[in-house]
């Protein structure tokens, strides 16, 4: 027999003792009651203390009971309580045993919450030349997803194609005189153009991109690219890389840039404007 089953008997009996008493005392009441006319003063006298003493009995009886039943049923509980516990323990044990538990991996997926009210701040500044507004924002952004490097392109217009020009970067190293273009459609950024989706590249061709650090080259890990769209049209495109993987938090953060982004040139240009946020360069 187990314990539960042992305290619940206990609790069984304890009740049963104690309207068992209730009953006795009741019972003699009324048989005093009924036999008081036959009986004199003396035998009344030694009645009335009999049935004192069971009144006596009674409350010590009642105390008694009531305690046991009440230190059973606190005992069942925690019993109860502990064996939840236990069974959540055994099961989260055997996930973790078979790899069933995925919870600390949906945590990694998830990755730690953005604020994103600073960066609307940097691009509220006021300035007509939004270079160093999306350079800064650009370090911004990096440092809050502790990403080594990015780039922003601005989509133009030449000889009848839509291209993407750099625009502003930050940790990118470049020459002064080099001019990066792509057509829409052409490479990683220009992919992601045309189809107007962001993306993550996993998986990142050998040469495209290159972090410069104080310890030499290196690949970096993933890409995040992202379209920035405005009145349906594609006019910017982001590029960041980083060494680590990025999380749906960090995808979420950069499609609200995006966004930011999208609202500083609404604000800021013309729609005739949009396409020539860079000058005209000569493409070499």
């Amino acid at each position: 027999m187990n314990k539960r089953k042992l305290y619940t008997i206990l609790s069984i009996v304890a009740i049963a003792g104690l309207l068992a008493s209730i009953g006795y005392v009741w019972y003699q009441y009324i048989s005093l009651t009924d036999k008081a006319h036959t009986l004199s003063g003396k035998e009344i006298a030694t009645s009335w203390v009999s049935v004192k003493n069971l009144i006596q009995a009674l409350g010590t009886s009642v105390a008694i009971c009531s305690g046991v039943t009440l230190v059973t049923l606190a005992i069942l509980l925690l019993s109860r309580n502990n064996g939840e516990v236990q069974v959540v323990y055994v099961k989260k044990s055997e996930e973790k045993q078979y790899g069933l538990d995925t919870s600390d991996d949906e945590q990694n997926e998830m990755g730690k919450n953005h604020n994103a009210s600073h960066l609307e701040s940097i691009l509220a500044e006021q300035s007509r030349d939004l270079k160093p507004v999306f350079e800064k924002l650009l370090s911004s952004v990096c440092r809050e997803l502790e990403a080594s490097q990015a780039i922003i392109f601005v989509a133009k217009r030449y000889e009848g194609k839509r291209i993407l020009e750099l625009f502003a970067t930050y940790a990118y190293h470049i020459a002064e005189s080099k001019t990066f273009h792509y057509e829409f459609g052409e490479g990683l950024a220009g992919q992601a153009a045309k189809e107007g989706k962001q993306v993550v590249i996993k998986n990142i061709p050998d040469g495209y991109v290159t972090v410069l650090s104080g310890l030499g080259k290196a690949s970096p890990a993933e890409l995040l690219i992202a379209p920035v769209i405005y009145d349906e049209q594609v006019v910017a495109v982001i590029e960041i890389a980083s060494f680590k993987r990025f999380t749906r938090s960090d995808e979420a953060l950069v499609t609200e840039v995006t966004r930011l982004i999208s609202n500083r040139i609404n604000s800021q240009f013309l729609e005739e404007e949009v396409i020539s946020l860079v000058p005209q360069a000569s493409l070499v």
